[in-house]
């Protein structure tokens, strides 16, 4: 008999100026040996390193890496929106986002996976039973300020509201991305899973072990965190209409 059709699998991973990240998380996701159709898709903002043509080297060698090529760095929302569109296009049934700097342990992917099997949407998080972060203090603050920021002001139960590990199954992604999230930068992810919440999604959390980047700065600005106080402003104002919306979608009313 021939072998069952393993599902297709996307890892979504933004990347600009990570050349020296990238040899490690590609080597640490191929030594899971998951058991999916899978494929890490770099989505490369024209990084002036040669993070793109690392990327693309990948792929010349056989190995189970896509390059998805931007012409200039628009922020991280950009960039996720483009490998969404990219990866419903392949008819990929699960897709992944998770940092390059290897802040998301590629380890902890399999539990997230296994949780994909009853959930449209498994967040890694830093904030429930099991999980941690290894931060300097401040930087540690700042993160548990920021996510608690948001959860009060959008109503959320998730608990890490803010993380960039995730798993959504094709469908659910569809859903979310059929209203457009619009903020940019690290706010991105708190739209995704505000969307995901409000439409009624079924969310769960696993923990995860964050830690500090290998190589390279962070790409966080202090600029980019008072504009996404400002988002999560725009998300609030917008949750009545969501739900009206997808309360009628559910019984039928127009």
């Amino acid at each position: 008999m021939p072998d069952k059709k393993k599902a297709k699998l996307y890892i979504l991973i933004p990347t600009y100026n990570e050349k020296a990240n990238l040899p490690l998380v590609v080597k640490a996701i191929e030594k899971l040996n998951l058991d999916y159709d899978w494929w890490v898709m770099i989505i490369d903002d024209n990084s002036p390193d040669g993070t793109g043509k690392t990327a693309l080297s990948y792929r010349e060698q056989g190995k189970n890496v896509l390059l998805l090529s931007r012409l200039r760095k628009e922020g991280l929302g950009k960039a996720y929106q483009a490998g969404f569109d990219k990866a419903c296009q392949d008819n990929a049934e699960l897709v992944v986002t998770m940092d390059a700097d290897l802040s998301h342990d590629p380890s902890c992917l399999p539990a997230i996976l296994a949780e994909t099997k009853s959930y449209d949407l498994v967040i890694g998080s830093r904030y429930v039973k099991g999980g941690k972060v290894i931060y300097p203090f401040h930087r540690r603050m700042l993160s548990v300020l920021a996510n608690l920021f948001a959860k009060i002001m959008l109503g959320l139960k998730i608990h890490d509201i803010t993380s960039g590990y995730n798993c959504y199954n094709r469908q659910a992604l569809e859903k979310i991305v059929a209203f457009h999230p619009s903020a940019n930068g690290y706010v991105f992810q708190v739209e995704m899973h505000f969307l995901a919440s409000q439409l009624g999604l079924k969310i769960q959390e696993v923990p995860i072990v964050f830690r500090d980047r290998r190589f390279g700065k962070t790409k966080m600005s202090l600029a980019e965190a008072f504009f996404g106080i400002f988002d999560i402003w725009r998300m609030r104002e917008e949750n009545s209409n969501l739900k009206s919306q997808n309360s009628k979608r559910k019984t039928g009313r127009h």
